[in-house]
């Protein structure tokens, strides 16, 4: 089986053991924010410097965790040329993820990089990732969370960059 189509049948998988959780959730919400990458040249992951978006769900498993699975979308120089698709587990550190106001989160995944142009030059990466500061909660609706910093991990080249985060927005329902 070719890595294209072992990576679209796990992506598959992925999707059909998400979909029941969703519906058993404690909440669902999406997330948007700015994505910003160190120095490693991303340009054979699809992913090169410049102004990145990243949009995903939020699906609440249990009190403190959630699954959060999202796309990296390139904005700048060339829109929508090169994505990352990936999933985070998140640890809320400080208690419960849904009435908690003031929170901590750990996050860990898996994240693979895509060239639209080039469909054969992603790379797969794994990431963990801390946001030091939450504002907000399932209750109220909404949660900003605010400096998230991680690494990600180039399973196939065995290196690593920064990730960051400066503000991200989640609207939960």
């Amino acid at each position: 089986m070719s890595r294209n189509r072992l990576f679209i049948s796990a992506l598959a998988a992925f999707l059909a053991l998400a979909a029941p959780a969703a519906a058993a959730a404690l909440d669902f919400g999406l997330s948007a924010a700015s994505q910003s990458f160190g120095s490693k040249d991303y340009a054979e992951a699809g992913l090169r410097p410049g102004l990145h978006a990243r949009g995903g769900a939020i699906l609440g498993l249990f009190s403190r965790l959630e699954l959060e699975p999202y796309a990296v979308m390139e904005l700048t120089p060339e829109p929508l040329r090169g994505c990352l698709f990936g999933a985070d587990v998140n640890l809320a550190l400080l208690g419960s993820r849904y009435d908690g106001y003031f929170n901590m989160f750990l996050s860990a995944g898996y994240a693979r990089g895509a060239d639209f142009s080039d469909p054969g030059a992603g790379k797969n990466y794994l990431s963990l990732r801390i946001t030091p500061l939450a504002i907000g909660c399932g209750y109220y609706g909404r949660r900003d969370r605010m400096f998230t910093a991680g690494v990600l991990y180039e399973l196939e080249g065995k290196s690593w960059t920064f990730v960051f985060n400066v503000l991200a927005f989640d609207f939960l329902m």
